[in-house]
């Protein structure tokens, strides 16, 4: 019996994710598209929702449209 409930539990669970893996998207980020250097060291989403990469040629802050290049002076 629990045997059963377990696995119409998990069954329940992957088609769950499996409907919400729809709503996931994946944009490739490089220098073509504004980004300082192709090597990522840290990668933080702040509160606003901007993403902030630290690469070795400066921080980049990421609005899900454009790349601005913050470097040290």
């Amino acid at each position: 019996m629990y045997i059963r409930l377990l696995y119409i539990f998990t069954l329940i669970s992957f088609y769950i994710a499996a409907g919400n893996a729809k709503d996931l998207r994946f944009q490739h980020l490089s220098i073509e598209q504004g980004l300082s250097h192709n090597t990522v060291n840290c990668i933080y989403k702040d509160s606003f929702g901007f993403i902030w990469f630290g690469t070795s040629d400066g921080l980049n802050q990421y609005d899900g449209y454009e790349v601005k290049v913050y470097r040290n002076d």
